[in-house]
């Protein structure tokens, strides 16, 4: 058996223990002062995707469950093109200060950016379902943190490529597409699903669903599980300025 500073970082290990056991651990991890900030992010990761597939494995898609789905894939779509336009705007007003007083200002770049709704004093609870309990909040501080859950940082829900305005003549509709879905090599949108689960029966039921690259990102590579997702109610908009004056 394999430990890392006093926790079990073992999968064959971590798969014996239980949903609740996974997660009193997770919040020991989390406060414990003396683990190294390197341990801590490798023992977070390990426990958060153990928990996830577990959780994963629990789910059914039952008719409810792909009916919130798919208004939770609805809501990727809507607030993203939100959050792009908001980038979009805020960066051509910038330019057009700057068109008016040149001298002073070199490059800028807007990025438009979709978070989780947390923050540090709390889980935001119009925004977040479920967090019925201390325990709810406290777990979903640790999903919700980016000093906490590094996927956050590491994969980004929108990516940054893709949702970043440098120039006046940026096609924000066309940037949008490719935030939500992609373009195949003769330019057409790329309709595949950007979610494809592992069990025939399910991918069947959610035939119709298209889902979008920012509900992939969140679901595949950030330790949510579907049951985690499916809390959210809206996401937090956020837009980041980086420029610089000379």
């Amino acid at each position: 058996m394999k430990y890392k500073d006093g926790y079990i970082a073992d999968y064959d290990m971590l798969g014996q223990m239980t949903v609740k056991e996974l997660e009193d651990t997770l919040m020991r991890i989390t406060d414990d002062v003396y683990l190294s900030e390197d341990a801590k992010r490798e023992l977070v990761e390990m426990y958060l995707n153990e928990r996830k597939w577990k959780l994963d494995r629990e789910f059914v898609f039952t008719e409810e469950n792909v009916r919130r789905m798919n208004e939770m894939n609805k809501l990727f779509e809507k607030q993203t093109a939100e959050v792009m336009h908001l980038a979009h705007q805020i960066f051509l007003d910038e330019m057009e200060v700057r068109r008016k007083a040149p001298d002073g200002y070199n490059h800028l770049e807007v990025r438009a950016e979709l978070l989780i709704p947390y923050n540090e004093y709390g889980a935001e609870e119009e925004s977040v379902a479920g967090l019925d309990t201390e325990r709810d909040e406290m777990l979903w501080g640790m999903l919700g943190s980016r000093g906490i859950n590094w996927m956050l940082d590491s994969f980004r829900l929108l990516a940054e490529s893709d949702v970043t305005f440098t120039t006046v003549s940026c096609d924000v509709e066309r940037m949008i597409v490719e935030a939500l879905y992609g373009f195949l090599e003769n330019g057409e949108v790329d309709r595949y699903s950007w979610i494809s689960f592992r069990e025939e029966s399910d991918r069947e039921k959610v035939k119709d669903i298209c889902f979008v690259r920012p509900f992939h990102n969140l679901y595949d590579f950030c330790g949510f599980s579907m049951q985690d997702i499916l809390k959210i109610k809206q996401f937090r908009l956020n837009v980041e300025m980086v420029y610089e004056n000379i």
